[in-house]
């Protein structure tokens, strides 16, 4: 059978594997396919809690989520992508390093990005009236920070794509790959097509296509519960998107945001590389555990006792998939350089997806990032980043 060729052929179709299909079209490198297993935006990208924000403490962390702030405020703009500026505090408890923080504000400030402040006790009663803070001593503010809807994201993204030429063939899962005069020959459910470069950014699903392309990666899939949860009356207020403190005898923090009249979305985040892992992302249940609801509601009620009668709505479960270092990797795979990779964005996969597209786009052009401080964390052959 024949095959269907392009430049370029993107495995995966949330919000990177748009993303990097978008940013492609842009910088004009002629025919682009995205091959989605199921439909756009079905995998991790529609089961995200979607925040987006800049409010992190090294240059390279802020500047990989900036310029994705931009392209949501376009996307917001141009395609009525929803996109609520609820605003993002992260609590520090009583032995809190208050400089830590500090020093983020100052490079903040420096780069000239978002609005940050931090919260004395006081202001934060006055910013979260719910809010219990007897054991919390400030906050760390960022009010134009917000979230969006991961799924809309990658359809919005994905319209943008289809107007500049790019293919999205759907229930396209990829079975075989060979290599046929200088040419990668995917064999899928839609068919056969081949391409000079083969981007995996299969999200969850990486690894298992690394191995398909003969191109391997090491990627810890997680899995995360979220609760929506309902309220007796609305809240004066859109509820920011409010962190705890990381807990020396507890490493999952308390996360909850406004999600819509009388309903908010509530879970407990962890940065722990090895918490959660998922062995097969096909067969992971999709459902909050009963135990985690219950800790959810203890929890939240803690922090926020005054909520008028929350009361759990229903929750789903979706997957980190996370380097094994927590960097996204952005480039060829070492060892088959017909291979690209854009995965391993893990809990940041929405904010950063645009961002990492340019990377990719630009690396495909030029061979490195144009953003000197990028080019070293994206890079696939960076130690501990799990290629090679």
């Amino acid at each position: 059978m024949d095959a269907d060729s392009y430049n370029i052929l993107i495995i995966g179709g949330g919000v990177i594997g748009m993303s990097v299909a978008l940013n492609a079209a842009e910088m004009g490198f002629g025919p682009i396919a995205v091959l989605e297993r199921d439909h756009v935006g079905s995998g991790s990208s529609g089961l995200s809690a979607s925040i987006v924000s800049r409010q992190f403490s090294t240059v390279a962390d802020i500047q990989l989520r900036a310029y994705g702030y931009a392209r949501f405020d376009e996307l917001e703009r141009l395609e009525q992508l929803p996109f609520t500026r609820n605003g993002y505090i992260e609590l520090g408890g009583l032995d809190t390093d208050e400089a830590v923080f500090e020093q983020a504000l100052e490079l903040q400030r420096q780069l000239s990005v978002g609005d940050t402040s931090i919260l004395n006790r006081e202001e934060l009663g006055r910013a979260v009236p719910h809010l219990r803070t007897s054991d919390i001593r400030f906050g760390f503010c960022d009010p134009t920070a917000g979230f969006t809807d991961g799924y809309l994201v990658s359809t919005a993204l994905a319209g943008r794509a289809r107007e500049r030429g790019v293919r999205i063939v759907q229930n396209a899962t990829v079975r075989g790959s060979k290599t046929d005069g200088g040419l990668v020959l995917l064999e899928t459910d839609a068919g056969t097509f081949s391409a000079t470069t083969v981007v995996n950014a299969a999200g969850p699903w990486a690894q298992r296509v690394g191995d398909i392309l003969g191109a391997p990666v090491k990627l810890i899939p997680q899995r995360h519960e979220i609760c929506l949860v309902s309220l007796d009356s609305d809240l004066p207020y859109h509820m920011p998107f409010v962190l705890e403190p990381e807990w020396r005898n507890d490493p999952f923090r308390l996360y909850v945001r406004h999600e819509g009249p009388k309903l908010l979305l509530v879970g407990l985040h962890t940065d722990q590389l090895d918490a959660l892992p998922v062995e097969d992302p096909d067969t992971y249940i999709r459902t909050p555990d009963e135990e985690y609801v219950e800790r959810v509601g203890e929890r939240l009620l803690a922090r926020f006792p005054r909520l008028p009668n929350p009361a759990f709505v229903r929750g789903w479960a979706g997957l980190y998939p996370l380097s094994v270092d927590g960097y996204p990797v952005v480039g060829r795979h070492p060892s088959n350089p017909q291979i690209f990779l854009a995965i391993g964005a893990g809990s940041s996969g929405i904010q950063m997806a645009p961002t990492i597209g340019r990377l990719a786009a630009e690396t495909l052009r030029y061979g490195q990032p144009l953003e000197p401080s990028l080019a070293s964390i994206v890079n696939p052959t960076r130690p501990g980043s799990g290629v090679g």
